[in-house]
């Protein structure tokens, strides 16, 4: 608007046969009136690309990821704060944590996703490719954000379940990572199993503990 006012004057005169000098083409056409005509739509051009936001999107950075989708199944019960080596001051429920990270470390294009159990069970993660995320989750999780009177393992199977059922991945796998056998009151681990074959989900143990008979260390 400043540029205009200094080079656009205002009319001062009127003249009766201004009508006929125009319709003759013999008006005044400064080439300043085309410059500032065509700065004004580059400038709006300008402004809607900034608003549109357009991306260049590099076409070798696109990969087909046909990876598995995997769901650990990570035991929080009580008996999880036990240590059962005299030497070794971590507990069996940091040892899980370790192994997970571990894990899902060597696991590039697979989508993977978190449940706990303890007196209950709960979906912590959903399947994700992010694992900085579900590797931070794992590292704040601690024992008692779950009620770790007791261990339901059939249901945590089935809360894992849930979230693979749906899946259209090529393999689907739960993982479960615990020390004991379920709580009373829970449902039978063998017909959770059963539902798990139904949806083609295969289901792998890691056993948390010693396997030898020693005395472990409660904190």
């Amino acid at each position: 608007m400043l540029v205009r006012r200094l080079w656009h004057r205002p009319i001062l005169f009127r003249y009766s046969l201004g009508a006929s000098i125009k319709a003759a083409h013999q008006d005044s056409h400064h080439h300043f009136n085309t410059i500032f005509y065509l700065l004004r739509l580059a400038i709006l051009v300008v402004l809607a690309l900034l608003i549109a936001k357009p991306q260049l999107v590099d076409s070798r950075s696109n990969m087909v990821i046909e990876g598995i989708d995997i769901m650990l199944v990570l035991d929080a019960s009580g008996s999880m704060q036990f240590q059962d080596y005299s030497d070794d001051h971590r507990s069996r429920f940091e040892v899980a944590k370790e192994e997970a990270i571990r894990f899902i470390d060597k696991r590039v294009n697979d989508a993977i996703g978190l449940v706990l159990f303890a007196k209950d069970a709960l979906s912590r993660c959903p399947l994700t490719h992010d694992k900085k995320i579900i590797k931070d989750m794992i590292e704040s999780l601690k024992l008692g954000d779950l009620d770790p009177d007791g261990t339901m393992l059939a249901t945590g199977m089935v809360t894992a379940i849930n979230r693979l059922k749906n899946s259209d991945a090529k393999s689907k796998v739960m993982i479960l990572l615990t020390d004991g056998e379920p709580s009373e009151g829970d449902m039978d681990p063998t017909a959770a199993c059963k539902i798990a074959k139904k949806f083609n989900i295969k289901v792998y143990t890691v056993g948390i503990g010693s396997t030898k008979e020693e005395v472990f260390m409660h904190p």
